[in-house]
């Protein structure tokens, strides 16, 4: 079973992938002809977004972490 662990994003190739993609076959989420897949976290997306260096990234970010602890 693909297990993710608690780090901004995860990187899934060769065999992690091919179970991935049969665990969400049917509902299009993933395109058969990848060779790797990043998952990111919300926590790590916000991170990456604030690279950006937009207000509207910030944002994400600043509302996130409002929120991290409420959940």
């Amino acid at each position: 079973m693909l297990q993710i662990r608690i780090f901004p994003y995860r990187l899934v190739i060769g065999e992690d992938l091919r179970e991935f993609k049969r665990e969400v076959n049917g509902i299009d989420l993933v395109p058969v002809n990848i060779n790797k897949l990043y998952l990111w976290t919300d926590r790590g997306a916000a991170r990456h977004a604030k690279i950006l260096d937009t207000d509207e990234a910030w944002n994400v970010y600043e509302e996130l972490e409002e929120n991290l602890n409420v959940i």
